[in-house]
C-alpha cells in the first residue's frame, strides 16, 4: 500500500478496523520514506482497543485556576471537548470561533465514524461513554461545528532534528486533505503565532514532554525539565495568555505518558505555567 493511502486509511478516517494503530512521528516518517510498515501494525494492534475505550467520567475532571485562567485536567484526552463546552457554558470562552493550540505528540484529527452532532456538554459526555468519541477524534467535531476556527498543532521539535521542516510539510499536507473547516498550521513551540485578539484554548497532552512511546525508553527528568521550560518560555515570549487550559495526563498502561512521569510533569508544567501567566498578568 502506498504511503499516502496508508496514512489516509489509518490516521485520517478512511475505512479501518477496530485495531487501527496510533502512529507516532518516527513511524510516519518511515512510512513517508516508503519503508516497510507491517511491524508498526503488529505493535499497535495489541493495545488500541483498550486505549480508545474511556474508563473515566466527567466527574473525574479536576478543575482549578492558574492566575485567573481556568484549568481542566483529566486522564483521557477526549474529555477536552467536554471541558471546552463546559468553559463555553461558564462564559470563559465563546461558543464559536476559538483558536485551539494543540500541544501534543499526536494530531488527534481522526474523524468520528458515527455522527456526533449536535454538540453540547451533556451530549459529548454521552458520546464518550458510548465510545463514539475517543482520544484520537475529539477535535474534528469541534472544528466542524465552529467551536474551533483555527487549529495550531505544536509538535515536539526535538524528535526530528534536521528533519523537522520536512515533517512539518508532510503533516500539513495530510491535515489539509482532512479538515473541511477552519485554518490550520503545524509549528514548533518557537514558531507559535502571537494572538493579541480572540480566545485561545491551550490544550496540552503530557506525552508531548515524555515521548515515551517514540523513544523506546522513558525520558529523563532533565529532558522533561528542559522541554517544559522551553515550551513555557516560548509561550511567554509570544505573549500568549490563553482563555482556558485543558490538560491530558494520557496515563494509559504506559502507552503514551509513563505512569511514573505523570505526577512529575503535572507539578513542573503547572508551576511553569503559573510563572509564565503571572508575568503576563503583570505585564498587562
Amino acid at each position: 500500500m502506498p504511503a499516502k493511502q496508508f496514512l489516509e486509511r489509518f490516521i485520517f478516517n478512511k475505512p479501518y478496523k477496530e485495531e487501527v494503530p496510533i502512529l507516532d512521528f518516527k513511524e510516519i516518517n518511515l512510512i513517508l520514506q516508503n519503508k516497510k510498515y507491517s511491524q508498526f501494525l503488529d505493535c499497535r494492534k495489541q493495545y488500541i482497543s483498550d486505549a480508545f475505550l474511556s474508563s473515566s467520567r466527567a466527574e473525574d475532571i479536576v478543575r482549578t485556576t492558574i492566575t485567573g485562567v481556568p484549568v481542566y485536567l483529566f486522564n483521557e484526552h477526549q474529555w477536552a471537548l467536554y471541558s471546552w463546552h463546559d468553559a463555553a457554558e461558564e462564559g470563559y470562552i465563546p461558543r464559536y470561533g476559538n483558536v485551539l493550540m494543540h500541544v501534543d505528540a499526536h494530531c488527534d484529527l481522526v474523524t468520528p465514524r458515527s455522527d456526533v452532532s449536535p454538540l453540547d456538554k451533556e451530549s459529548v459526555a454521552e458520546y464518550i461513554d458510548a465510545g463514539y468519541l475517543n482520544c484520537a477524534n475529539f477535535i474534528v467535531p469541534a472544528m466542524n461545528d465552529g467551536m474551533i476556527k483555527e487549529f495550531v498543532w505544536v509538535i515536539p521539535e526535538w524528535e526530528f532534528g534536521e528533519q523537522t521542516d520536512r515533517m512539518k510539510e508532510n503533516l500539513s499536507i495530510f491535515i489539509s486533505e482532512r479538515l473541511r473547516y477552519g485554518r490550520y498550521s503545524v509549528v514548533t513551540s518557537r514558531e507559535i503565532p502571537s494572538y493579541s485578539d480572540g480566545s485561545v484554548i491551550l490544550d496540552i497532552d503530557w506525552d508531548y514532554f515524555s515521548l515515551a512511546q517514540h523513544k523506546g525508553s522513558n525520558s529523563t527528568r532533565e529532558q522533561i525539565d528542559r522541554r517544559v521550560s522551553d515550551f513555557t518560555g516560548n509561550l511567554k515570549r509570544k505573549g500568549i495568555r490563553p482563555s482556558i487550559i485543558t490538560g491530558a495526563y494520557s496515563d494509559q498502561d504506559d502507552i503514551f505518558t509513563p505512569h511514573e512521569d505523570v505526577e512529575y510533569i503535572t507539578s513542573r508544567l503547572l508551576k511553569d505555567l503559573e510563572h509564565m501567566l503571572e508575568g503576563e498578568r503583570c505585564a498587562a
